[in-house]
């Protein structure tokens, strides 16, 4: 018996399969790399794509003919073909009319609503413009305005006059002038003052080395006159009315008479005779209108009239009515006038702010006041709106005020209406400013007259009550 070795069973085992066709999943016996379902698929497909894409007529793709516009256009070798196309306007044709050129544009005048007053210098201005359908002007229309003779100002609550100082406004127009004789009135800070000058005078001539006159009526201590001054003394009495008088002057610490001088002292005043002014009256007297009117404009408030009043808003008595700003400053020297207008009779200014309250029914009323402080041209106005309170009310007006406040309301209580009544009424003893109300019932046992309810029995039946209200205030 013979072996096969195990190189030999190999060798017979690969050379088999080479033969063989092994079964696998979804395939037949047989040599294909696909399923039967996929072959069959692809098969199909193929067959499609004969039938339907590659017809028996179908030929490589070639430009058979191209035309535009209806003209037929030559078609290169290469395939290629030339087409015109415009690249400027001129190429194109204008068969709608549309504009190439902008139309010469036409002005018409219109004079008709001009000013032709007077002679003036005249000038003209675009008041329309028309448009074509493409937003084109095609004509302008100018209007021509002759400018009057005369232009009216409007009216300048300024008063007629010459001013050295103006207020000028934002429309170009004088809304203030004045005449200002202070530095303070002209703005001017590096001027001195009337009083400052004088001092400077006043030292200029105490420290002068050189002599001076001074008219006195007796002659002080040596030792307190000024060695640099002649002292001028009228002579005696009797001679008085002959101007003549002595001049002194110390000289070596004593008194020595240099001679008599006539002297003309018609036109001085006596040293007796003078009023010596105060820094206040002369502050006073060297202020300009305006600043005078302003002055006495800050001083009158509401303080200054109220009297024994509190408040602008509640004034039930007289008020002060100043005329001049000495009554509002004693001390002041400043000569103004305050005219007062009222718009309502309720303060009387004839009567120097007399005040009639209205009635309690008409109510509080508003008065306006206007005080006008004046001095010579300059003015200035000041305004109060003040409520003069109405009266208490009389006694029929609180009794008529109390009749119209009682109503169910006021008494029902937990009651709803009069027609239902289960529960005590609040009847009132009291009523409106001072008023009394006493009560009657027509029938107290079911209504008392202190508003107690005693509801009858169901047998007895709803119950009619007349209450009487009797409204009082001082017997009357």
């Amino acid at each position: 018996m013979k072996f096969a070795v195990r190189e030999n069973l190999v060798q017979f085992w690969e050379n088999l399969k080479n033969l063989l066709v092994f079964v696998e999943e979804d395939r037949g016996l047989s040599t294909n790399d696909l399923t039967d379902d996929l072959k069959t698929e692809y098969d199909d497909a193929y067959d499609h794509s004969q039938s339907t894409h590659a017809p028996s007529s179908a030929q490589v793709n070639v430009l058979e003919q191209v035309d535009v516009n209806g003209n037929t256009l030559y078609i290169h070798p290469d395939k290629t073909v030339d087409i015109e196309m415009p690249t400027k306007v001129s190429d194109l044709i204008n068969d709608e009319g549309y504009l190439t050129e902008h139309p010469e544009i036409t002005k018409s005048v219109d004079t008709t609503s001009s000013i032709t007053t007077g002679d003036a210098d005249q000038f003209s201005f675009v008041c329309a413009v028309d448009k074509d359908e493409f937003g084109h002007i095609i004509s302008l229309k100018v209007k021509t305005v002759k400018l009057p003779e005369s232009f009216d100002h409007p009216v300048s609550v300024i008063v007629p006059g010459t001013y050295r100082s103006v207020t000028v406004d934002s429309n170009g127009h004088l809304s203030a002038g004045s005449n200002p004789t202070t530095r303070d009135g002209y703005g001017l800070t590096d001027v001195p003052t009337f009083l400052e000058m004088a001092k400077i005078i006043d030292d200029g001539i105490l420290n002068a080395e050189h002599l001076k006159r001074e008219y006195v009526m007796t002659l002080c201590e040596a030792e307190d006159a000024d060695p640099f001054t002649i002292y001028v003394v009228p002579k005696d009495e009797q001679d008085e009315e002959n101007n003549i008088c002595v001049e002194w002057m110390v000289i070596n610490g004593q008194w020595e008479k240099l001679g008599d001088t006539a002297v003309d002292l018609s036109e001085y005043a006596m040293q007796d005779e003078i009023n010596i002014a105060s820094e206040r009256e002369i502050d006073d007297m060297m202020i300009s209108d305006e600043e005078a009117v302003q002055a006495i404009f800050a001083l009158l408030e509401w303080d200054s009239i109220k009297l024994m009043n509190v408040v602008e808003t509640d004034v039930s008595t007289d008020i002060i009515l100043p005329r001049t700003g000495k009554d509002l400053d004693p001390e002041t020297s400043i000569d103004t006038v305050i005219d007062w207008q009222s718009n309502n009779p309720a303060i009387s200014v004839n009567a120097d702010g007399k005040v009639t309250r209205p009635a309690y029914t008409t109510g509080d009323q508003v008065v306006t006041l206007v005080a006008t402080i004046i001095k010579n041209m300059a003015t200035i106005i000041r305004t109060f709106v003040l409520i003069i309170s109405k009266l208490d009310p009389t006694d029929m007006e609180a009794v008529s005020l109390t009749k119209e406040f009682l109503t169910w309301d006021q008494i029902k209580q937990l009651n709803t209406i009069p027609d239902d009544v289960q529960t005590n009424l609040n009847l009132l003893t009291s009523g409106l400013h001072g008023a009394k109300i006493t009560w009657q019932s027509s029938d107290p046992s079911v209504i008392a007259t202190n508003g107690t309810v005693t509801r009858p029995t169901f047998t007895q039946g709803d119950k009619n009550v007349t209450l009487t209200a009797t409204i009082t205030r001082d017997d009357d």
